[in-house]
């Protein structure tokens, strides 16, 4: 056996081990993902097409990089996932709309009242019932999963994740704006009710999957995913709300309670 053969040899069986070894990365994803599969597709569908990202993963890598390969197949595994989610359409132009009508009924109710809407609220505002409400908060969280991997516009297949700007290239000012923002997103975090707020840590904390928050909390994985949805958009709203007053110079008030907060869910 020639010396290049013996190399090609020991690549084959250095992928074949991190294909191995990373393979149970496959269902963490799909688990922290939290997607319902759109028919046909099924759980073991999006396994099949996650191990693919994995194989892909372990083929591409190259050791020079600055990322580690857990980091690399990561970003394939889950890239394959929402791509194959995507072919499929699992949110409709119609459903989308509905969702959009959904965070302006939000947001005006918000500005109307001065506080944030309750669910019974929204759902008035909409004409629809809690159970329905509660089944726009899951596909919304869809919709947000699924919106920040698509193809961003004028780039050659890239996502907007990774148009976002390169976190190395820091400059003071926005070093500065970084710290005041995370600032103003903590003291939101703390307003939020328990559920949300317990949920926010375990997910993104502890990078515990919805389906094993749901086990901790006693609640259904769907539950669990209703509850991240509303703790995202109420954080959302509120921050939108910190940043436009700061740019009119007005000044909230950060150290309130959370019974502006209704849990709703």
């Amino acid at each position: 056996m020639t010396e290049k053969e013996k190399l090609d040899r020991g690549s084959r069986q250095s992928i074949e081990q991190r294909i191995i070894e990373y393979l149970p990365l496959v269902r963490h994803i799909v688990g922290r993902l939290g997607l319902k599969p759109p028919a046909p597709l099924d759980m073991e569908d999006l396994y099949e097409v996650g191990a693919m990202g994995l194989v892909r993963a372990a083929y591409s890598y190259r050791d020079d990089r600055n990322a580690s390969f857990k980091t690399h197949a990561y970003h394939q595994i889950r890239g394959a996932i929402l791509d194959e989610l995507r072919r499929h359409s699992p949110l409709s132009r119609k459903r989308r709309e509905q969702l959009r009508d959904f965070r302006n009924a939000y947001s005006r109710l918000q500005s109307e009242k001065g506080r944030t809407a309750t669910h019974e609220e929204i759902a008035d505002a909409l004409g629809i019932d809690l159970v329905e409400l509660n089944s726009l908060l899951v596909d919304l969280r869809t919709l947000r999963i699924l919106s920040l991997n698509e193809p961003a516009e004028n780039t050659e297949g890239e996502d907007y994740q990774s148009t976002l700007p390169c976190p190395r290239a820091k400059r003071p000012d926005d070093i500065a704006e970084k710290k005041e923002l995370q600032r103003k997103l903590e003291s939101e975090i703390k307003r939020l009710p328990e559920a949300e707020r317990t949920v926010l840590l375990l997910y993104y904390h502890e990078g515990l999957r919805l389906r094993e928050i749901g086990e901790l909390l006693s609640l259904s994985e769907s539950r669990i995913s209703q509850i991240h949805s509303h703790a995202l958009l109420l954080l959302e709203t509120r921050m939108e709300q910190k940043i436009q007053s700061g740019a009119n110079g007005d000044c909230l008030d950060d150290s309130g309670s959370n019974e502006d907060y209704p849990l709703g869910v």
